[in-house]
């Protein structure tokens, strides 16, 4: 039976029953069944405009999405990177938003795990983030208010957690990659940062008792190895390997504790040198051209704590982009459990055995930096395991028989990122709204600029403001170009810089360098047109920054005597005088809203 590219998985549904969060009602027409979980194939991407469209909706409003890893080329990984931020290279997937970063729900390859178990695992976690905001939202609200330092510039970043669901119980976890993106006039990369918690946990440990149990088996099985490892790679480009934690620890019993504050610098500005609250304004800073001259620090706060007791500790680098951890048993109590062994059964006692020879949790982080230019997928690996010592005594006639092996097990989740993502623009990435209708998106549709729905994972209705004033497509690459000849607008190749190419915000007016006062952009239809000059009025301009609106009631006409001017934080207030009464109000034709992305940490 042939499964629709785009379905809602109502087995999930029944299995999840009054477990998953119903489907946000504003997906929809008012009464309508809310479907609770989206499924999609890797096979079917990319999906059609229309398709794609519905599913991006479900998922930012925090629709979890199945994802069929039934393809694994290439090309099929870079569909679902596009559409996600992220892909496994094998195995199903549950993918889901929350306040904006994306939490993957991945089974370890041999543990049988199967859909219920991604299912159940997810409700776990949305009831936990329910239960977070419920708890702290207020409080939360209430210090941003009083915090005069709460508008903050977001940073060109992704999150992405990724739970592990292993159906054994043996091995559990979650690890979190951040990336972020700096450039400055002496450098340009992309951070990456990997932050696990992982519990190993042996199925077997401890001891069995053969004139305990009936059975013919004596049984000693202790975990002599732990092991956590971290691996970054992104094809041909060097990665650079930077630090990690834990370090390395001969002792067996003690605790590292490591908190750390780093920061680098973010080229651009944050739009506070305009704002008219000197704050940071990211749609302000979106306005400006790329300024990598400009910047700001930006820091963050990490703080690990990690236990060992009975085990010391390994970290080293291994090959050029890996980080592996050991927790290995002191040498001496490599046979605990065996409490004496002679000719006779051993006697086996479980009065040394400490909890870490039974389960160990690693908290552990590595950095790594990768060059910021880089178009393409990066490798994120996560590798847990443990090594265990089983020893086993039985009878075999009136013999004794003994075997000692070393079994290990290891669990690897891969998965794909997409660098060229744009959230991970040096330049801030927005979507370009017309105020008209229902708001639609500029588009560069094969050359030609037109207007169709907004939908934010369409890069080709994404666009930056370079250094030199240009927007460029981020599924093009082409630049956004004003025909004053024909009065058309289009993209053509950005080798050079022309004033066609070059554009300038006035409040929320795009003009043309070709002539800033008189070429704008203005929406007739579904088509962007560049105005001719005489159909709009010649509109005052804030005198501070062109950015900014010129006069308080904007985009109403302005009313002398009672409209004012406000500048920058820190500038006088002026007064609108009547030589703004000739103005009228400014047509929604002419105006445009810009949306930026950006995720944050």
């Amino acid at each position: 039976m042939r499964i629709p590219k785009l379905a809602y998985n109502h087995l999930a549904l029944a299995l999840a029953a009054a477990l998953v969060t119903p489907f946000p009602a504003t997906a929809g027409t008012p009464g309508e069944d809310k479907p609770h979980v989206a499924t999609v194939r890797a096979s079917s991407l990319p999906l059609a405009s229309a398709e794609e469209a519905v599913l991006t909706r479900q998922f930012d409003l925090g629709t979890p999405v199945v994802l069929h890893m039934d393809a694994r080329s290439p090309d099929d990984l870079a569909h679902v990177t596009a559409l996600f931020g992220i892909a496994p290279t094998e195995g199903d997937v549950i993918l889901w938003k929350d306040r904006g970063a994306v939490q993957v729900f991945a089974r370890s390859p041999d543990s049988g795990a199967d859909l219920s178990d991604l299912l159940h695992a997810t409700v776990a976690a949305e009831a936990k983030a329910a239960e977070k905001a419920s708890s702290f939202g207020a409080q939360i609200a209430s210090l941003a208010a009083q915090d005069e330092s709460a508008a903050q510039a977001l940073p060109p970043a992704r999150h992405f957690d990724v739970n592990i669901v292993d159906a054994t119980g043996e091995i559990s976890g979650v690890t979190g990659i951040d990336i972020v993106r700096s450039r400055t006039l002496s450098s340009d990369f992309k951070m990456v940062t990997v932050t696990s918690k992982a519990t190993i946990k042996t199925a077997d440990n401890g001891i069995l008792d053969g004139s305990r149990t009936g059975k013919n088996l004596w049984a000693a099985y202790l975990p002599l190895e732990y092991r956590l490892r971290h691996s970054v790679t992104a094809g041909d480009q060097e990665v650079t390997y930077l630090d990690h934690f834990p370090v390395t620890d001969g002792r067996t019993e003690f605790t590292q504790n490591d908190t750390e504050i780093r920061g680098f610098t973010v080229g651009g500005s944050t739009g506070s040198e305009i704002s008219q609250s000197g704050k940071a304004d990211e749609t302000l800073a979106a306005k400006l051209p790329f300024n990598v001259s400009l910047g700001y620090e930006h820091k963050w706060q990490s703080s690990l704590t990690t236990t060992f007791n009975d085990y010391s500790v390994q970290a080293f680098p291994s090959a050029p982009s890996t980080v592996t951890w050991k927790a290995l048993i002191a040498p001496k109590l490599e046979h605990v459990l065996v409490k004496r062994w002679g000719a006779d059964m051993p006697q086996l006692s479980e009065e040394r055995m400490t909890p870490m020879m039974r389960a160990a949790t690693f908290e552990a982080m590595s950095y790594w930096k990768i060059p910021g230019d880089h178009r393409g997928l990066a490798n994120v690996m996560v590798t847990a395991g443990y090594d265990l010592d089983r020893k086993e005594w039985w009878w075999k006639r009136a013999n004794i028989e003994h075997a000692r092996t070393r079994v290990p097990r290891e669990v690897a989740m891969d998965f794909v990122i997409d660098l060229t993502d744009p959230y991970l623009s040096a330049e801030i990435t927005v979507l370009i709204r017309s105020e008209t209708g229902s708001g639609a998106c500029l588009r560069d549709n094969g050359g030609v600029v037109d207007l169709v729905a907004c939908q934010s994972t369409d890069r080709s209705q994404m666009w930056g403001l370079d250094n030199a004033s240009r927007y460029v497509n981020r599924g093009s690459g082409r630049c956004l170009t004003a025909q004053p000849a024909t009065t058309f607008v289009v993209t053509e190749d950005c080798r050079n810089i022309t004033f066609e190419k070059q554009w300038r915000w006035f409040a929320d007016r795009l003009h043309s360098f070709a002539d800033p006062r008189r070429y704008r952009l203005y929406a007739e239809g579904s088509q962007v047109r560049l105005a001719a000059p005489g159909r709009f009025p010649d509109f005052p301009a804030n005198p501070h920054a062109d950015a900014l609106e010129p006069w308080t009631s904007y985009p109403a006409a302005p009313r002398p005597g009672v409209d004012h001017i406000r500048g920058p934080a820190g500038t006088r207030i002026e007064q609108v005088n009547e030589s703004y009464a000739t103005f009228p109000a400014v047509t929604a034709d002419q105006r445009w809203h810009i949306e930026v992305l950006r995720q944050g940490l």
